[in-house]
């Protein structure tokens, strides 16, 4: 197989150093093998938490409800296997776009919607997150979200990669 350019498991990074306290608080998608280390951690942690956990997925993508569907999912049976109700986990998709799914149609948007609200993922369109502490996200115009895990799969931030020699 021929080439002019080749890019084997390049990593892209989420945004978090822009954001006070996402770098600290936060738990970025990428790089996976970081991620898989923090998402056991918090597995572990969600059924010995006390009363509801609250999760806040950054990122209204397809990724970012992708993420709120999965983490719910898997993060409700670690609370069966505790003998803990499933309402005991809370989850929020917040995105900075007026839509979740900006880049997909609207007939995309009316399916998706109906199935993440059965499953208990509430959807917060136009926050734009500023902040992130130990125990909440703020958005832009003052909403604070209140969250014991923020999961991040906003947009990447490639402001920090240079183009070496070797990409020529």
């Amino acid at each position: 197989m021929s080439y002019d350019l080749l890019s084997i498991n390049t990593v892209s990074r989420p945004n978090t150093l822009e954001v006070p306290g996402a770098a600290e608080w936060a738990v970025p998608v990428k790089p996976i093998d970081r991620f898989l280390v923090r998402w056991d951690a918090l597995v572990r942690r969600v059924p010995a938490h006390p009363g509801r956990f609250r999760v806040a997925v950054v990122g209204g993508g397809a990724g970012g409800v992708e993420l709120a569907l999965a983490s719910r999912q898997r993060l409700s049976d670690e609370l069966a296997r505790a003998r803990r109700a499933p309402g005991d986990i809370e989850h929020t998709l917040v995105t900075a776009t007026s839509e979740f799914l900006p880049t997909h149609n609207p007939g995309v948007r009316r399916r998706l919607h109906r199935p993440l609200l059965n499953r208990g993922v509430r959807v917060l369109t136009g926050c734009r997150v500023v902040e992130v502490g130990p125990s909440q996200l703020i958005c832009e115009d003052g909403t604070a979200v209140l969250a014991d895990a923020v999961l991040w799969n906003s947009p990447v931030d490639t402001h920090h990669l240079t183009p070496s020699s070797d990409w020529l």
